[in-house]
């Protein structure tokens, strides 16, 4: 079985595709923060070899998404695969329903406008000490996930456990952000922009 690569591997196969950690993360459908720590675990799963050498060219992703499709419908079409009988009896109820006990453990403690400190690198969003304000806390039904922007611009969502992983409070808010009205990654880029954001 092959060895995982080293992070320096990883990176050097994602930036040889032309991908940044960030638009990897949204594409694979993981947070910037899995995303970091995927890329620095040295005992990472030999199948995410296989899944950064496969990557697409971040410059022609479309084309190269649709090759791939269509390399894969005429496998589809040479080796069809027999049918399978159809599921029996009720559905189990869905995974995400279970095991979330503590979901909601910062509630009342991270609210629009609470500056956290990054305890650790994470990606190319944050340095260790810096510094990211929640613009939004959104409720998901068995938890709670925050948006947070960095003084850098960079923002992503974060589910408690990534809180714990990477996140620390500082108790200190930014008075001009409590009770931000979230309305979007543009208009947050734009408030950004406009120094809607105090981070010291």
């Amino acid at each position: 079985m092959e060895t995982p690569f080293s992070p320096d591997q990883f990176r050097a196969v994602i930036r040889s595709k032309g991908w940044k950690n960030k638009d990897l993360a949204k594409h694979w459908g993981i947070s910037v923060v899995h995303m970091s720590r995927l890329v620095g675990d040295t005992d990472r799963p030999a199948h995410w070899n296989d899944a950064v050498v496969g990557l697409p060219r971040y410059a022609h992703l479309a084309p190269d998404l649709a090759a791939r499709r269509s390399r894969v419908d005429a496998m589809l079409r040479k080796h069809p695969l027999p049918k399978r009988p159809g599921p029996k009896g009720p559905r189990p109820p869905a995974a995400t329903t279970l095991g979330f006990s503590g979901d909601y453990r910062y509630r009342g403690y991270l609210t629009v406008g609470a500056i956290l400190t990054a305890t650790q690198d994470i990606g190319e969003m944050a340095e260790e000490g810096g510094r990211g304000i929640v613009f939004a806390v959104i409720d998901t039904g068995i938890g709670e996930r925050y948006g947070v922007i960095f003084e850098n611009g960079e923002f992503d969502w974060f589910l408690p456990h990534h809180v714990d992983a990477c996140l620390a409070e500082t108790g200190l808010d930014a008075a001009e952000t409590v009770g931000y009205a979230y309305q979007g990654e543009r208009a947050l880029i734009e408030d950004f922009n406009r120094g809607h954001f105090g981070f010291w």
